[in-house]
């Protein structure tokens, strides 16, 4: 029997290792060359960020005059392709600043009318093409009209309540009647708003989401707008532009002192 010591002796040897095989050593994975490494390329990605963002920043607002000078100018001579590109350009750049001041909200306004002006849909001849297909059961909304813009002048039927707001303007082509609906809170704020005056008026526009055929349960076709596009019109020169006109004195007051509480609500919005 071996005693304790020998025991020791014989557990502390080293284990013979076969010739040929090495034993896997493993190193470090943070040495301080490797720190000092990552530390410089960490210090070089952020300047090279922040000089790049400079640019960007200096740029953006050498563009915000510019773009907007350009913009507006188009909008006087109802030019609304230039417009829509020159705006987009000034509100990308204000965008950027971050800016909320009175003239970069000016701006995105501008911008949307613009837009909407630019891809404005051809009246409601779209609606017309629907029933007449729709006639011959292959009723659909043509691609092309998909997403294009309405701006109506009406009153909302619904202002309360929390179901989508119904434009009060039935439309009828070829037989099939229309109405017309938006699901939009702006929309519908607005038209609450305004009830107090006596009448639920509101001036937007929104893009053509979809047409909804009649069912058993609702004879009518529903002209579906997008909410989330949906915007109140705010700048009398651009609906003007638009070819919008009232003819008689006291309309246009009207519709201009519309126009003015729209502006003075969405500048009061959150």
């Amino acid at each position: 029997m071996k005693s304790g010591r020998a025991a020791a002796a014989v557990e502390d040897k080293p284990v013979p290792v076969p010739d040929g095989i090495l034993l896997e050593t493993r190193s470090r994975l943070l040495t301080p060359f490797r720190l000092v490494v990552f530390i410089i390329l960490l210090i070089g990605t952020f300047t090279i960020w922040g000089i790049w963002h400079r640019q960007q920043v200096n740029a953006a607002r050498a563009n915000v005059m510019v773009a907007n000078e350009a913009g507006m100018k188009a909008l006087e001579e109802g030019d609304f392709v230039v417009a829509s590109r020159e705006l987009s350009r000034a509100r990308d750049a204000v965008d950027l600043l971050q800016r909320t001041d009175a003239e970069a909200n000016s701006i995105r306004r501008h911008c949307r009318e613009a837009v909407a002006g630019q891809h404005l849909a051809s009246s409601f001849e779209f609606l017309a093409d629907y029933a007449a297909q729709s006639r011959r059961g292959n009723g659909r909304l043509a691609a092309r009209d998909r997403n294009t813009w309405l701006i109506l002048d009406a009153t909302i039927s619904n202002p309360e309540g929390a179901e989508p707001a119904i434009v009060d303007m039935p439309l009828q082509f070829e037989g099939m009647r229309f109405r017309i609906e938006v699901d939009s809170a702006i929309v519908k704020a607005a038209a609450q708003h305004e009830q107090a005056t006596g009448k639920a008026r509101v001036l937007f526009a929104a893009q053509i989401s979809e047409i909804r055929a009649p069912t058993a349960g609702d004879s009518d076709a529903v002209l579906v707008l997008n909410g989330k596009s949906a915007f109140l019109w705010t700048n009398l020169n651009t609906y003007s532009a638009l070819g919008y006109f009232e003819e008689r004195p006291e309309a246009l007051q009207l519709t201009q002192d519309l126009l003015a509480r729209q502006l003075e609500f969405v500048q009061g919005a959150p």
